[in-house]
């Protein structure tokens, strides 16, 4: 089975989530590819290891130890394969969620809601979940494996953070303003006014991204079992990823910026 059908089954499962005596509601879309992206980066989807073993880790988490013998009890006890039950994907997806549900319950929520970006909800369930040491993390990589598997979802381009979508949007109508003129309306004049509007708009956006990433959240409610220290690292989580998102929507305003001086420098040329 190839890896984006792996990517599917995986997602789909925690989307759908598990009816009957399990009980286990699905996750959103976005927060199940999310951990989709995790298990792509911890062993590609797999849910049995192939080749030598890190630590003992087996199956989609690379669970290992207390957690990796609890998989395998639970497992045995609600679907059939007796001590090989936990060997498939359908099995860990079931404990995943009740693993999540039971231990990390603001993490839980937030899978389920979907409200956050999915590279938010990747580096959540990266650092609250599968606690991998920060050096071999790579946060990137388990990012990108969640925007495949959301675009091997719904077959559309894979979604992008909240900030960089405002972002983005700054693109189309730097661009698609201006290319969508009528020929006869592209006079210098006209550019030039327009460019204008396009790069006070910019300016603006920046200012409002700075408010909105960077103002202070209010931490997160956690239910009274949930552990304090859950929902302060989600917190700081949540905090480092905005200041990165910010970041680069700076930089891809500022270069828009840039280009839109400089075609107005060239109108005002073609004036004199």
């Amino acid at each position: 089975m190839a890896l984006a059908d792996r990517q599917k089954e995986v997602a789909g499962f925690l989307t759908r989530g598990f009816s009957g005596r399990l009980n286990l509601p699905g996750w959103s879309l976005v927060g199940a590819c999310a951990v989709t992206g995790n298990f792509c980066q911890e062993n590609l989807c797999r849910a049995v290891t192939t080749g030598p073993l890190d630590h003992g880790s087996q199956g989609l988490a690379q669970w290992r130890l207390e957690r990796l013998t609890e998989l395998q009890a639970w497992s045995s006890m609600y679907f059939p394969g007796g001590p090989e039950a936990w060997k498939t994907i359908e099995a860990q997806c079931a404990f995943t969620l009740y693993e999540t549900a039971r231990d990390y319950k603001v993490l839980d929520a937030e899978l389920r809601a979907g409200a956050k970006s999915i590279e938010t909800l990747t580096a959540n369930f990266c650092w609250i979940f599968e606690r991998p040491a920060k050096a071999h993390a790579a946060l990137d990589k388990r990012i990108q494996y969640a925007r495949d598997a959301y675009t091997a979802m719904t077959k559309a381009p894979s979604i992008a953070a909240k900030v960089g979508t405002a972002a983005g949007a700054g693109t189309i109508a730097a661009g698609g303003v201006i290319a969508s003129l009528p020929p006869s309306t592209l006079t210098p004049e006209n550019l030039i006014f327009g460019g204008s509007l396009i790069l006070n708009a910019l300016l603006a956006l920046v200012v409002w991204l700075a408010f909105r990433e960077l103002a202070k959240k209010p931490a997160p409610v956690a239910a009274p079992q949930t552990k304090w220290t859950d929902a302060l690292t989600l917190a700081i989580a949540d905090r480092d990823e905005a200041q990165v998102r910010l970041d680069e929507a700076k930089q891809a305003v500022s270069a828009m910026v840039e280009e839109l001086q400089a075609q107005i420098q060239e109108a005002e040329g073609l004036l004199k």
